[in-house]
């Protein structure tokens, strides 16, 4: 086990600390990657590449489809997060004894419950709306 000697995270991967760590340094003391596009920032190269199919066209990249229906998305992690949504309740359990993402979790129940209980994300050029706000944002880089 891998630990940060300032802070109580833990891993079992080095490379995953090193990460971290880069939380602990002033902006001064790393690389930090910026958007020429728009006001994002990083310390972290990969979270700069991924917010850069932010400005891309759908036409530009390779979009990542559902097998099972018309969802499509810039991001592979995204595909596999959405896969949750066709798996039957009972694969679902399986999924979140053996996972250590909660977040994907948590945005799975939210298709469990009616949109009058949760906050609906709309599309300003469409009719388009959901119950997840990352959802809205990846249905605006198809348009």
């Amino acid at each position: 086990m891998y630990r940060c000697d300032k802070c109580g995270y833990k891993t079992k991967n080095q490379a995953y600390l090193n990460k971290h760590s880069l939380l602990h340094k002033n902006a001064s003391e790393v690389t930090m990657y910026k958007c020429c596009k728009c006001e994002f920032k990083t310390r972290d190269k990969s979270n700069f590449k991924r917010h850069s199919l932010v400005h891309k066209k759908a036409s530009q990249v390779t979009m990542h489809k559902c097998c099972k229906c018309e969802f499509k998305t810039k991001h592979k992690g995204s595909l596999k997060t959405h896969s949750l949504v066709h798996m039957k309740a009972s694969e679902v359990t399986m999924y979140k004894m053996l996972t250590k993402h909660q977040k994907f979790l948590k945005s799975h129940s939210l298709l469990h419950k009616k949109a009058s209980e949760v906050t609906m994300y709309k599309c300003c050029k469409c009719e388009f709306k959901t119950k997840h706000k990352s959802g809205l944002k990846t249905h605006s880089l198809v348009l």
